[in-house]
């Protein structure tokens, strides 16, 4: 239970400041257990991304899971973190999407199994 709040905690902090970064004015997180997988979703009104941004936004997000990258960016939980933080998650969640729009904002829902 403990290492399922610090792993949801790292990637809702690493999500919600990309969201409060792209001048969002409301930011819904919605966080959801079953008994084999944690989804988080993060929709934010931002000021979105170009398709050639969002295109590298979904290289970084979807990289392979890596458990020694899950282990070790888990015990940060609460700290600042900078820079590469799609990648962060990524590395951490078994299933990512993202999908943005130019002024419209920008939509990022990840599954991690537990």
């Amino acid at each position: 239970m403990r290492s399922d709040i610090n792993r949801i905690k790292v990637i809702v902090d690493e999500l919600l400041s990309n969201a409060v970064n792209s001048d969002s004015t409301n930011i819904d997180i919605n966080v959801s257990r079953s008994k084999d997988t944690i989804t988080i979703k993060v929709v934010d009104n931002g000021k979105g991304m170009d398709k050639e941004t969002l295109e590298k936004a979904k290289e970084r997000l979807n990289h392979s899971y890596r458990k020694d990258f899950e282990e070790y960016y888990g015990q940060l939980a609460g700290k600042q973190i900078s820079h590469g933080g799609l990648t962060i998650v990524g590395m951490q969640v078994n299933e990512a999407e993202i999908e943005s729009s130019k002024g419209e904002g920008t939509t990022v829902t990840v599954k991690k199994e537990r």
